[in-house]
């Protein structure tokens, strides 16, 4: 008898839990002679579940709002991103991005009118309902070409960080590189 359990959580936003039982019994009959018989039998077993459980706050995701959805800049110049939400009791609001399919990562946060950034980033606004919150990079890279995502959450001491993400931003760097041209006389 194998058993096997997972649970995964992901962000604080999402739980996720599966459960996998495997049972396999078998048993062999057979028959020689009137004197000497062998049984045998097979038996197989296999239940799955899998439960998906949002935490308080998940319906919220409709509230939040993040423009622009695509943006592309060249390499070298600022690009700017907006977040809004319309929580009344939330006041927070994070950045974060992700490339290329990989971990999260954290660029900065704003609770109020106070904005908090990593370095080569801006914060500004207000992130109270109502409120716009904008991220600006400050200078694009090829490393700037990643999806975006603000979220908005409750902040106060004793809480954790129950967040409501929303859409993300797509931002794209182009390369400019010089042409050459050449003329034949």
């Amino acid at each position: 008898s194998l058993s096997l359990s997972l649970s995964l959580s992901l962000s604080l936003s999402l739980s996720l839990s599966l459960s996998l039982s495997l049972s396999l019994s078998l048993s062999l009959s057979l028959s020689l002679s009137s004197s000497l018989s062998l049984s045998l039998s097979l038996s197989l077993s296999l239940s799955l579940s899998l439960s998906l459980s949002l935490p308080k706050g998940s319906s919220l995701s409709n509230q939040v709002h993040q423009t622009p959805a695509d943006l592309y800049n060249n390499q070298g110049e600022s690009a700017m991103m907006e977040c809004s939400h319309s929580i009344s009791s939330y006041n927070r609001i994070l950045w974060y991005m992700q490339s290329n399919y990989r971990e999260f990562v954290f660029l900065g946060y704003m609770i109020g009118t106070s904005g908090s950034p990593e370095a080569g980033f801006d914060i500004e606004g207000d992130a109270s309902a109502g409120g716009t919150s904008t991220l600006t990079i400050k200078q694009l890279t090829p490393n700037s070409s990643a999806v975006y995502y603000c979220a908005a959450s409750l902040h106060s001491a004793s809480d954790l960080p129950l967040c409501s993400t929303k859409t993300s931003s797509l931002v794209y760097c182009r390369l400019i590189t010089p042409v050459l041209t050449s003329h034949c006389i």
